[in-house]
């Protein structure tokens, strides 16, 4: 791995860290999500149909699921930009379904951007449930 490739992890690790320890219900339940995306995601690359990694394409299809729900059950903001901006990740996948001899490097790099976007508003979020007054109203740690 190269070092953007390292420093990139390392943000991501960190930011779902503090994410389950800081956050409140909602922060819990999407760094949840998160974190089982990012495990699962490994373990289910091999799986191809036509050269596109639909194991990988499905977890992304779940993240975005559980995002959309969490933002809509969650009152939160940023639940709604991380679920917007895992449906354009998800956007990817289609595209990659209909060309699949388009870029792949293109396509990865795209959703690596769009993972390091989550991860910014995750931290956002941490922000919004421990300042907002709609977020601090809740009975939770």
């Amino acid at each position: 791995m190269s070092m953007l490739q390292w420093g990139l992890t390392l943000v991501t690790y960190a930011t779902l860290a503090v994410l389950l320890w800081k956050g409140r219900g909602p922060e819990r339940l999407a760094g949840l999500a998160l974190v089982i995306a990012q495990t699962v995601t490994p373990l289910v690359a091999p799986l191809e149909l036509g050269g596109v990694r639909v194991g990988v394409a499905g977890i992304s299809l779940a993240l975005a699921a559980a995002l959309t729900a969490l933002a809509l059950f969650g009152r939160r903001w940023w639940l709604l930009a991380a679920a917007g901006v895992q449906l354009i990740s998800l956007a990817s996948w289609i595209y990659q379904f209909m060309n699949p001899d388009a870029q792949i490097w293109a396509t990865v790099t795209f959703r690596i951007i769009v993972w390091m976007e989550l991860m910014a508003l995750a931290l956002f979020g941490l922000v919004e449930a421990r300042r907002a007054p709609y977020a601090r109203a809740a009975v939770q740690p």
